[in-house]
């Protein structure tokens, strides 16, 4: 080791204790050298310097392998995506929204894993074990979401205690353990040495498991037409959460445990213990999970708006503790390795010492995308644990022009696969929405024939013990869900036992006496808790001719909406709402 007063070598940095040449930036740890503030810990993001660690930047956090020109390009690229949303729902175009919030960061990982050439020359293996596998576990869960919770408004009377068991805590746990699993195909493999490898890898995983799982368990949404009846501000935190707050939690959870399981068999053995008891592989896992089933149970425990910003929340945890290992990640790589000679950075365009950092504007030289060769030799920017990787020079002030027009190109690719998606679903939806009513009695009711069906056999009687009213049911056809002295909920039992069938669920309760207009609209009102878009439909054909209850007449409503679960599912419903008194 050298120290400042020796004459001819360069001064010892104080963060690493390594000679460091001249310049702003030490260039083995990218500790500022310029700032006598800075003390002995970087203060700078290491793929990013000018931004703070402990700062939970979205765009830096999910693709630091990226200058800040490129950078920029995959902020707006977020930014349009978030508005393209916002502008569906706001259509009420709900069900295209729903695709497109599913698809959005997939896709831009998708663009990312191919603009830094993270493959390292295997980008099939990449690909099927990160996120084609991410697609197939997504979809894998939402079927088993279907099989064990009920879909569309079998929903509403679920129990609490139900919900919370397999929607707050069983499902996100399956979810993050197989985010989790398909990346670990890729750990025996030397080539993929780095902890920021294994964290790329995860965020992956994880984001395309949120697309396929909601596209699975949305998939009634798309037969109800293409600007189905319902109001659009619940859509519209809707869409916001399933395509950024959800997969921005999943995918750093997830990230960052996967990073944590890279630690102790990628990282130098003085690094392995830098990030604590979160950089113990089980406790990493764990906490994945529990930031997951918060999402999940933080949407089952409150409304929309306040679900969405507890998402907001739980997501700056993610990034944090995603940063913590993407920065370790990058650093430690500054081991022993001797500085080589000059080469050009990528970000911005001066010469540095060829090592791990830059010593002018301090980025990671390995968080930068790696060229792709033009003569059929294999070159990389940046640098991992010798020997395996030594960084050499993009094309200069040239070369960092390109990557610009090529991030311009990237952001054209992404727009076009958006706008595809779009195209296609709203095809797929007009294909698949329901035709025109037939009325029953096309002449009137004067020419109906009369009906041939058995006359209905009751067989289980039931009567409220406070209001006194009573009923039977055909118990054949109906099977008995709750009962209470004022209220009996019956679901119609269906021939098709797939999940993916209409299901009627039957509520008749008894009140204080009201008006039945009145009754209607607080019956309306509290369906709102569990259907937020809910809206009256105005289609002439489902008007309510003449309601009423057991001969005695009353009003009546007929209204439409979406029944919403943690891990993105969504479920149109038909509500009617019919309200009498009694004499």
């Amino acid at each position: 080791m050298t120290t400042s007063g020796d004459a001819g070598t360069p001064p010892d940095c104080p963060n690493c204790g390594f000679g460091a040449p001249t310049g702003a930036f030490c260039v083995r740890c990218g500790h500022p050298l310029a700032d006598a503030a800075a003390g002995g810990a970087r203060r700078g993001f290491a793929a990013a310097p000018h931004e703070r660690r402990l700062l939970p930047a979205l765009a830096s956090t999910l693709f630091p392998q990226l200058p800040r020109g490129s950078l920029a390009t995959f902020r707006w690229a977020l930014a349009l995506g978030t508005a393209l949303l916002v502008g569906l729902a706001l259509g009420g175009l709900s069900p295209v929204a729903l695709v497109a919030a599913a698809t959005l960061v997939p896709t831009l990982m998708l663009v990312y894993l191919y603009d830094v050439d993270i493959y390292e020359d295997e980008p099939l293996r990449v690909v099927a074990v990160t996120m084609a596998w991410g697609v197939v576990a997504g979809i894998g869960v939402g079927v088993v979401g279907r099989l064990l919770d009920p879909a569309g408004s079998a929903l509403l009377d679920q129990s609490t205690a139900s919900s919370v068991l397999l929607r707050g805590v069983a499902l996100p746990c399956l979810a993050t353990a197989l985010a989790i699993a398909g990346p670990l195909v890729l750990l025996p493999y030397r080539k993929f040495n780095d902890v920021l490898d294994g964290a790329t890898f995860g965020v992956a995983a994880a984001t395309c498991l949120v697309g396929g799982q909601v596209l699975t368990e949305s998939s009634s949404v798309f037969g109800s037409g293409l600007r189905p009846v319902g109001l659009v501000w619940p859509w519209v935190v809707r869409v916001l959460e399933l395509g950024l707050a959800l997969p921005v939690l999943a995918g750093a959870a997830a990230g960052a445990a996967v990073g944590a399981i890279w630690l102790p068999h990628r990282a130098p053995v003085r690094d392995r213990g830098a990030l604590g008891i979160l950089g113990r592989p089980a406790v990493a896992t764990a906490a994945a999970a529990a930031l997951v089933c918060g999402g999940s149970l933080a949407q089952l425990a409150v409304g929309r708006a306040t679900s969405l910003a507890l998402l907001v929340a739980l997501d700056a945890l993610a990034l944090l503790w995603l940063r913590q290992v993407v920065h370790l990640g990058l650093v430690q790589e500054a081991a022993e390795v001797p500085v080589g000679p000059a080469l050009v950075c990528a970000n911005c365009g001066r010469q540095t010492p060829r090592h791990s950092f830059c010593a002018h504007c301090g980025v990671s030289l390995l968080a930068l995308p790696k060229p792709r060769p033009a003569s059929g030799s294999r070159e990389e920017s940046g640098m991992t644990t010798a020997p395996d990787r030594a960084p050499i020079a993009h094309a200069g002030r040239a070369g960092a022009s390109g990557a610009r027009l090529l991030a311009r190109r990237l952001l054209l690719i992404f727009g076009g696969a958006i706008a595809a998606i779009a195209l296609a679903t709203t095809l797929l939806v007009l294909a698949a929405a329901p035709g025109d009513l037939e009325p029953p009695c096309p002449s009137g009711p004067v020419g109906c024939e009369p009906s041939t069906r058995p006359p209905l056999v009751t067989r289980t009687p039931w009567r409220s013990t406070l209001y006194g009213f009573s009923l039977a049911y055909d118990d054949l056809r109906w099977r008995l869900v709750e009962e209470s002295d004022t209220a009996l909920v019956l679901r119609w039992r269906s021939d098709d036992s797939s999940p993916w069938s209409s299901q009627a669920t039957l509520r008749v309760e008894g009140s204080a006496p009201a008006e039945p207009a009145l009754m209607v609209e607080r019956r309306l009102d509290a369906l709102r808790s569990d259907i937020p878009d809910l809206a009256l439909n105005d289609d002439p054909r489902r008007e309510i001719l003449n309601p009423q209850i057991a001969g005695r007449p009353g009003a009546g409503a007929n209204a439409c909406g979406t029944v919403a679960t943690p891990q993105g599912g969504n479920a149109s419903v038909d509500v009617v709402v019919l309200a009498a008194q009694q004499p």
